[in-house]
């Protein structure tokens, strides 16, 4: 069964304008506008906790976490906070003996969450690896209210969404450090951050913009598909490191690039790429030495086997 999903009206961001009007959603560029100002300062709005009046939920080694960062992260305003600031907060969950994620505060997560969105949103780097960007948010979204929940989602599904509205090379464009990260290293953040993915996917199912085909020839087969060529007998088997503790993902992410209908859909896109779409496609990177000749091919004989 084909999933169905009403994605509700989101004011100048939905997935009419995304895809007609072809915004681009990050940008790096001072003088351009950023698209999500709108959904950022309903985060401050929405999230308005008071300031952490306690020590951190941080390593206390001292060297971990600066002394200084933590004090600052506490005394600073909250729009005062910089990358690096958000940088060690992400970063010391992943250290070995720092925060117990089980002692999560979940009102000083919710402090943070609207300039870590922020920061986001205007490309800034704040993990070495994306997808644990918002693992602490994850742990505390049993905590979240409805109206913060629903807000979490509808970004979600927006981000998703206009990543889907531009070509997958276009990136490049935006900042060197994220060519290596595609649409599946979002969908993998967005899950660990609970936000439900599935809406997203199922939309993704649902169009046939050359943006949305190529983004699915770049994850599918790179991820995926492509992986019948390296292994005997020819298998598939969707992993990424970081989801090693959400099996549910696994699953997720299989069902959907599975799908009979799915599959049926992507077969049908791929016939409605130009010659031209598909000369950029290869252009784009073969030029930096990444994989791309003839995997539209591949995967179009795999598709319909």
């Amino acid at each position: 069964m084909l999933y169905t999903v009403k994605l509700p009206e989101t004011g100048k961001i939905n997935a009419i304008i995304v895809h007609k009007m072809g915004f681009i959603p990050i940008c790096m560029n001072a003088s351009i506008p950023n698209p999500f100002h709108t959904i950022v300062a309903e985060f401050y709005q929405v999230f308005a906790y008071p300031k952490p009046a306690q020590r951190l939920n941080v390593c206390d080694c001292g060297r971990c976490v600066h002394p200084d960062f933590e004090r600052e992260m506490r005394t600073l305003s909250l729009r005062e906070l910089q990358k690096a600031h958000i940088y060690e907060y992400i970063r010391t969950v992943s250290l070995i003996g720092a925060v117990s994620l089980e002692a999560e505060r979940p009102d000083e997560v919710r402090y943070f969450l609207p300039r870590m969105v922020e920061l986001f949103t205007q490309g800034k780097e704040l993990h070495h690896s994306i997808e644990v960007y918002f693992k602490r948010v994850g742990e505390c979204v049993a905590h979240f209210t409805p109206t913060e929940m629903a807000l979490w989602q509808r970004f979600c599904n927006e981000y998703l969404m206009a990543l889907l509205s531009i070509y997958p090379y276009e990136k490049i464009d935006w900042k060197v450090k994220d060519i290596g990260n595609d649409l599946f290293n979002y969908v993998v953040m967005f899950h660990i951050g609970c936000a439900d993915i599935q809406p997203f996917l199922a939309f993704w199912a649902t169009q046939n913009t050359p943006q949305s085909t190529l983004n699915y020839v770049l994850n599918a087969y790179g991820e995926y598909w492509g992986e019948r060529y390296h292994t005997y007998p020819p298998a598939c088997s969707w992993h990424n490191e970081f989801a090693n503790d959400y099996p549910e993902l696994k699953i997720i992410m299989e069902n959907w690039l599975n799908h009979p209908q799915h599959k049926a859909h992507f077969v049908n896109c791929l016939l409605d790429l130009s010659a031209d779409e598909i000369q950029k496609y290869h252009d784009a990177y073969d030029k930096m030495g990444i994989w791309a000749y003839n995997s539209i091919d591949d995967l179009f004989d795999i598709l319909t086997e």
